[in-house]
């Protein structure tokens, strides 16, 4: 799938809304993925987040006009900083403009064709579909551009090989995440020069999954993805201890100290677990309509409840299913101390009502998280298609064990601000009845 991120002058949201909304063919076909300045939340610094969107971004889809122009921010920054990255740059001519005299602009692909402006055309949707055809030529000649991959020749067994796993990467793997412990292995099932290989994935509990050799070429772009992921998590751990410094200083001194550090505490935990969903939505999973969770357990009622919950960069304010300790797929993390995924292990997998509309999640633990043996917190990813990538991908998350990279971040977080979490989650939202 092709991350897409859209450059426009607010001026010109007319123009934003309409494209967006033709493109949504591509979206529902999982060709792309849309990014802009919508995406952020509430309380994102502007700069560094719509930065790290383009660089995480393939394309860059610029709305040509005089307002694009007139933008120091648009023409300056954004598009300076795609073209500076050699990001494979569109421009769409929303109105008349000298685009033909920029050298940035004329250099990249124009549309719609001529570079006539849409606001020219009697019709807008036939610009529109002009535009869209033409991205979508250009995805799919870029898409078939790509150089062919090395076909692994030797059999792959216990720890994946760097040659197998990472055909053209030069990440050391094994320094990232912790496989050592996965007690997973990889072996060749079927191969001949006239078939395309075939592995067999075994992980613990899990039912052998087989998969093709594009399942390891996958796993470059998650090393690149996690790369990405760690890096944007460590500076928002540092950005949010330091705002809780700040906060907690002011706490002290005042009436109702231990009421207000608690405050504090909770401001704080809430904003690290809608930074880390909204992360791992963004950058773990490559597919559209993905939803990542966090639930806690409620240790009266003996259920696991919606703390947190992010859906396409948007806070999701539906329910989630209360789910029991004991049953499901929580239960069968929390004895094997790792993720499972629903489509490897169906019968461990409870029926609830959401269990249709998602047609495959992975669920979390961290055992650096229980209490008397039970998980205090758990996290889902969870998508609505179910295509062959998106299956890839999470099956590259479960082997890998992303849940030592996260829980990495949350001791991170934990230790720098000194919260303790067992406490909030056991007792302060247990007893408030907590709703997220």
């Amino acid at each position: 799938m092709t991350k897409i991120f859209i450059s426009y002058s607010h001026k010109d949201t007319i123009y934003f809304d309409e494209l967006k909304a033709q493109l949504s063919a591509l979206r529902e076909e999982n060709w792309i993925v849309i990014k802009d300045d919508r995406s952020l939340c509430v309380g994102d610094e502007l700069d560094p987040e719509i930065k790290k969107m383009i660089l995480s971004s393939n394309v860059f889809i610029a709305l040509i006009g005089p307002n694009y122009f007139a933008s120091d921010y648009c023409y300056t920054k954004e598009l300076s900083l795609a073209d500076d990255k050699k990001k494979t740059i569109i421009s769409v001519i929303v109105e008349n403009c000298v685009w033909d005299e920029n050298t940035r602009i004329k250099k990249h692909l124009v549309t719609p064709t001529n570079g006539k402006p849409v606001k020219s055309f009697a019709d807008r949707s036939d610009a529109y579909t002009d535009i869209v055809k033409s991205i979508h030529a250009r995805l799919k000649r870029d898409r078939a551009a790509l150089p062919p991959k090395k076909i692994p020749l030797k059999p792959l067994a216990g720890k994946p090989s760097h040659d197998a796993t990472r055909p053209t990467s030069h990440v050391d793997l094994a320094g990232i995440i912790d496989i050592k412990k996965s007690k997973g292995s990889i072996h060749t099932i079927k191969k001949s020069n006239n078939e395309q290989n075939t592995f067999n994935i075994e992980l613990p509990k899990n039912k052998t999954v087989e998969v093709d050799e594009q399942f390891l070429f996958a796993t470059q772009g998650f090393i690149d993805s996690v790369l990405l992921f760690d890096e944007m998590m460590r500076n928002n751990v540092c950005d949010i201890t330091k705002i809780h410094k700040e906060n907690m200083s002011k706490c002290d001194g005042k009436r109702n100290y231990s009421a207000k550090k608690t405050k504090t505490e909770i401001t704080t935990l809430e904003a690290f677990f809608l930074v880390l969903c909204k992360y791992c939505a963004n950058y773990l999973l490559d597919c559209y309509q993905v939803r990542v969770h966090v639930r806690y357990y409620d240790t009266r009622d003996k259920i696991y409840k919606k703390y947190i919950a992010i859906c396409e960069d948007k806070i999701y304010k539906d329910d989630l299913d209360q789910l029991k300790y004991g049953e499901g797929l929580i239960k069968l993390a929390a004895d094997e101390k790792r993720s499972v995924l629903k489509s490897v292990n169906p019968e461990a997998a409870k029926k609830t009502k959401n269990a249709e509309k998602y047609k495959d999640f992975l669920t979390i633990v961290f055992p650096n998280y229980y209490a008397f043996n039970t998980p205090i917190f758990t996290m889902g990813f969870s998508v609505e298609k179910q295509d062959q990538k998106t299956q890839d991908e999470l099956l590259v998350l479960n082997y890998f064990r992303i849940e030592k990279i996260i829980e990495r971040h949350i001791d991170e977080f934990a230790s720098l601000t000194g919260i303790n979490m067992r406490s909030i989650f056991t007792d302060y939202y247990t007893t408030r009845n907590y709703k997220g």
